[in-house]
This record gives structure tokens, C-alpha cells and sequence, in this order.
């Protein structure tokens, strides 16, 4: 771990003497490298989370609403462009949308907003996509009798969250944003 030391001076600007001198050291956490990644197709995802064949090809255009914020606006306008787009109706989209969100490929943020599963899909620098997974639980469970690998993502529950930060603040783990 690096410091990084920070000075202050205040001098008196008539006769240039140094009035006030003050230091600060403060450690720097190194930020973890980007976790290796490969491609996984949403068909492919959409089999995994068991989506309805139709919910999989809406899913490729709500994804691709994504901002750099992780954050998707599905309007009801938006909702009807991907409904014509795909060739349903915006019934089926918000059906679709639903269960997005009881599978935990996003979660509802505010009215018609919603966020990716940071887990799942990113889109930015590391640094903005470590602090979103921050906000999401992700676990694995291999079960050799299935010969699948379930995962399951969801989002933080309030008690976890602090939970969390309660755990860095014990172990001197604070960010600096």
C-alpha cells in the first residue's frame, strides 16, 4: 500500500512568512485489477436464468439501453419501440421486463428505471462497475447431480449493506471517491 502525503501552507503575503504549516498522510488502497472475463452470449444467458424464448430477444434491446451508469430508462415509449422491434406487443415487454427482475438481471431503481446486473453486464471503466457489484450479492452453486451451475445475483438488502460498511469501517477499508 502507498501514502500519499498532503501539505498545507498559509503565508502572509506581505512579508512571505509562513504562518501556518499543516501535513496529512493518507493511505491509498490499491484498486483490484479487473477480473478476466469472456463473452457469454444473451441467448446463452437467457437459457441459463430460464427465460421465455421471447423475454431472450428483448432482453439484446433493454441491455442495449444501457448508460455508463449501469442504468436503463424503459419508457413506455421506449417499451413500445422494443415491443415493434421485436414483433410483439408492449404487454409481453413488460411481462418480460418482470422477470428480468425476479431472476436478477436488473433491478427496479425508480419508476421505469432500472439497473443491469453489474454481474452480468457492464458497461464503463472497472473502477464504476467494482463500486455497482458492491450493491449486488453473487453466489455459485455447482451441484454435480444437475451437471448445471446455477448462479444467483441479487441485489444487497439494507441490513447487508450495512453490514458491509460497518465490516470496512472495523477493518479500515474506506474508499476515496
Amino acid at each position: 500500500m502507498s501514502k500519499i502525503e498532503r501539505t498545507e501552507l498559509e503565508t502572509d503575503h506581505l512579508t512571505g512568512e509562513i504562518t501556518r504549516h499543516s501535513s496529512t498522510v493518507v493511505q491509498l488502497n490499491k484498486l483490484p485489477p479487473e477480473p478476466e472475463y469472456i463473452k457469454l452470449y444473451i441467448q446463452d444467458l437467457g437459457r441459463l436464468k430460464g427465460l421465455q424464448p421471447s423475454h431472450r430477444e428483448i432482453l439484446v434491446y433493454v441491455a442495449a439501453c444501457v448508460g455508463y451508469d449501469g442504468i436503463i430508462t424503459l419508457t413506455a415509449r421506449r417499451r413500445l419501440s422494443i415491443a415493434f422491434t421485436v414483433g410483439c406487443n408492449q404487454r409481453t415487454v413488460d411481462n418480460a421486463v418482470s422477470e428480468y427482475v425476479k431472476t436478477g438481471i436488473i433491478r427496479r431503481v425508480g419508476r421505469g428505471e432500472y439497473e443491469l446486473n453489474p454481474f452480468l453486464f457492464a458497461k464503463g471503466d472497472w473502477n464504476s462497475i467494482r463500486q455497482r457489484r458492491e450493491a449486488f450479492v453473487s453466489s455459485v452453486a455447482y451441484d454435480p447431480n444437475l451437471g448445471r451451475v446455477p448462479v444467483e445475483t441479487r441485489p444487497l438488502s439494507s441490513d447487508e449493506k450495512e453490514r458491509i460498511q460497518a465490516e470496512k469501517w472495523v477493518t479500515g477499508i474506506r474508499s476515496f471517491d
